[in-house]
This record gives structure tokens, sequence and C-alpha cells, in this order.
């Protein structure tokens, strides 16, 4: 377990508060922008629905106007919505920010607030919702908010607990969440059992069979219908899993996992961000390695 590490998320996560819709507003047609269907042409082997990235555009700007057969899967995109939490607080669009897992692995608003655009970000009524409150000329507003999946709202409260008696293999599968599947659980592995020896072996090449084989995750679909783990190791936001490590091991102040990663290799993780790729850990190494270069006088050529 590292305490850096965890010290430093509960940190970054302390204002978070974690709220029920209880209605959100928008005008229609005035506050929509655009209505798309995406064209599904195919089917995975658990039933869901693929996408092949074309969309059609629905010659209205009215949601109760979308086919019945297409309401589950139009992507709405939203000039203006606001609406109104379980605590008294508002919201509005653009407030709407995610969490960066994927991208830059800030575990916070990310370098570029992950601003999703509008579409499919009005949270329904009941759903939870995550922000930061702050206080307004019109009373509590959340000024950065995201719909938290239940697998977040468990991470952040496993954080704020500074403590887990569950295995690894448990916390999987509490941890299974849309988009790359295994980035929730792959954090914890680091965080609370500075286990880089995981992704050593993925690196390596070493399959490790996944606690949750056959266990369904994400969102549900038509019908009831979901994915199921069928990958062996992690799924990951990144190909090169050392590179995770590295990044994260700046991030959250804990470098002994990136040393870990040295000694396992016996230094030979240098190939771990891909050919034309980049890693934000080496990066923050290059620049240190300048500074201290510039302050000592010596050229770096």
């Amino acid at each position: 377990m590292s305490a850096e590490a965890i010290a430093t998320l509960q940190k970054l996560w302390e204002k978070l508060v974690i709220v029920r819709v209880k209605r959100t507003i928008a005008r229609e047609p005035e506050d929509v922008i655009s209505i798309e269907i995406p064209q599904v042409i195919g089917h995975s082997d658990e039933g869901v629905p693929i996408f092949n990235g074309n969309r059609s555009s629905v010659l209205t700007r009215r949601t109760a106007d979308i086919p019945q057969k297409d309401r589950w899967c139009a992507r709405i995109a939203w000039r203006h919505f606001y609406g109104f939490t379980s605590i008294g607080a508002y919201f509005d669009l653009a407030g709407y920010h995610e969490l960066d897992f994927n991208i830059n692995l800030t575990c916070d608003w990310g370098m570029y607030g992950n601003h999703m655009g509008g579409h499919d970000a009005r949270p329904h009524e009941g759903q939870l919702i995550a922000g930061i409150v702050a206080n307004s000329p019109h009373g509590k507003k959340l000024e950065k908010w995201f719909i938290v999946t239940p697998e977040l709202k468990f991470l952040i409260e496993l954080v704020r607990a500074g403590k887990t008696e569950l295995s690894e293999e448990r916390l999987a599968r509490k941890l299974l969440t849309d988009d790359f599947p295994d980035k929730l659980w792959a954090l914890v592995r680091l965080v609370f059992f500075d286990n880089v020896q995981a992704f050593v072996e993925q690196h390596l090449g070493v399959q490790s069979a996944h606690p949750c084989l056959g266990q369904p995750y994400g969102q549900v679909h038509p019908g009831g219908r979901r994915y199921t783990v069928k990958h062996v190791d992690m799924s990951l936001p990144m190909n090169h899993p050392l590179k995770f490590v590295h990044i994260l091991s700046h991030r959250l102040n804990s470098p002994q996992w990136w040393e870990e990663v040295k000694r396992l290799t016996d230094g030979a993780c240098d190939n771990h961000v891909g050919y034309g790729g980049s890693c934000w850990g080496c990066e923050q190494e290059r620049r240190a390695t300048d500074r201290w270069r510039n302050e000592a006088g010596l050229s770096n050529y």
C-alpha cells in the first residue's frame, strides 16, 4: 500500500460530493443542437449492438420525435440545460467535466478539462452525479460535475477510507467499468497493493487469466445485454502497461513503483512508449534533468 498515493488521491477528491439528481430542465427545440442516430452494423457475441461510427441526423430537435426503436442510442447535442440535486445545489451543462483516467491519468479534471461538448451529458432524474459545490449569486452550484458510475463511486469511497480488506480479485469484480474495463482496478492494484509485478508480466507477454472471466460489465443495452469479460490480462487505456505505471508513479508521488519496474526488468524498461509515442513520466524526468543541468551550468549537448 502506498500512503503517498492514497494521500494524493484523497487530496484530489476531498471536495467531491456525490448527490442525486432531482430534475433537469431544458427547452426543446431551443436547447437542442442536433440529434443523431448511430448506425448499427452487427452485434457482439453477447448480442450488444456494434456501431460503425456513421450517424444519421434526425430532422427534428425534439426528443419526443425520436423514433421509439432508436431512443436508447440517440446522441443528443445540448446547447444548454440545468438541474437541481438532492442537496439543493444546481448544475448546468457548462460545468460538465469528467475525471481523467484515460488520457493523461491525472485522476482529476484533466489537463484539458475533458469536456464532452454536451453529447449525452444530461443526467436523468434519480441518477447520481459527483462534483464540487461552490457558492454563486443564485445559491449553491456544482461548478464541476460528472455522472458517477457505481464503480467510480466505490473507488472514491475506498480511497477516502484509505484501506480495504478485499483481495485484488474481489476488487476486480467491483471495479469493472465501461470503456477500458480494468482502468480503475489497475489503479487500485498499484495504490493498495503495490502490485508492479502484474504490469511487468503483462509488458513481457506473460498472460494471466482474468479473475472476472465471463462476468458482465458496463452499460446495459436493449434486452438487458452487456459485454462480458473475454480478455486476459488488464484492458488499459494505453497499450503499454509500463507507461501506465510510469505516469502514475509521478502523478501519485510514488516513485518506488517505477524503481520496482526497473529492478524487475533489470533496467530493460525503456521500450514502454511505443513507436512515435510519448510518456508524461519520461517528460517529467527529462525536465528535471534539464533543470539540474541548467542549475549546474552544464550543457545539454
